[in-house]
């Protein structure tokens, strides 16, 4: 009895210690969590909801739900965007595809980190923040506004409207 009892010990520890452990692989814990509310208009996507803002380890994620599901979620690394269907491309690509090829490849996170886009040209201060306003020909007719609490990214030549409040 004592000798099935030491074997079946053996079987049923390792699984035990892998349960109370987290089921193996852990997830990456978020430096810094921001709620947003984001509304994107594009020609190709078109949302209005919760989201949240994650910085990580190597990469800055960004989520947003409707009705407790994700509509979307990027994963932002220095050199590339992987989208919520598993495929990542260049920054380059995913501008061309989602935004308008003629941004800088870091437009997308200084919209959602809140920083000046195109290296800051035609900055202005104002009370609580920033604006831009640039065009270029026939490319992008962009108006930027950051301020504490709120990000509005219109450029209307490209129908492209991004707008984040912090929650």
């Amino acid at each position: 009895m004592k000798k099935n009892f030491n074997i079946l010990a053996l079987i049923l520890l390792p699984t035990f210690i892998y349960v109370l452990s987290g089921c193996g692989a852990k997830t990456a814990t978020p430096k810094d969590s921001k709620a947003i509310f984001v509304v994107w208009k594009t020609p190709n996507i078109k949302f209005a909801d919760q989201g949240f803002l994650n910085q990580e380890d190597g990469y800055e994620k960004f989520e947003v739900y409707s009705s407790a599901q994700p509509v979307i979620s990027l994963k932002i690394y220095p050199d590339k965007i992987c989208t919520s269907l598993l495929s990542c491309m260049s920054k380059d690509e995913f501008n061309s595809k989602y935004l308008n090829s003629a941004y800088p490849n870091d437009t997308l996170e200084n919209i959602l980190n809140a920083k000046e886009i195109f290296n800051g040209k035609n900055r202005k201060d104002i009370a609580d923040g920033f604006e831009q306003k640039i065009s270029f020909k026939d490319k992008y007719d962009i108006n930027y506004k950051v301020s504490s609490n709120s990000v509005e990214f219109i450029d209307t030549k490209n129908k492209i409207m991004i707008k984040i409040r912090k929650n």
